[in-house]
């Protein structure tokens, strides 16, 4: 069983990582790095309309006015919520 490097590039170093763990357990710390190196995107409807926590304020208010029923507050509170 041979080992594997890692080699992460920052801006002012490069860090090697030596490792004799499965390839399966290295292939997902690499997995692992390359989502956080590209995090998803921030939905364009939030940019323009504001924070989720606008929305849910908004959303807040319309349910004490009596706008929302109790369902459809629960229901699009939880969609705001998962945007977090």
């Amino acid at each position: 069983m041979g080992y594997r490097v890692l080699r992460l590039h920052t801006s002012h170093d490069e860090l090697a990582f030596k490792t004799i763990e499965s390839k399966s357990a290295f292939d997902q710390v690499v997995s692992i790095i390359e989502s956080l190196r590209h995090p998803p995107s921030i939905d364009p409807a939030l940019k323009k309309d504001g924070s989720v926590s606008d929305k849910l304020k908004q959303l807040a208010e319309l349910y004490d006015a009596g706008i929302l029923t109790e369902q459809e507050f629960i229901t699009k509170k939880a969609e705001l919520l998962a945007r977090l």
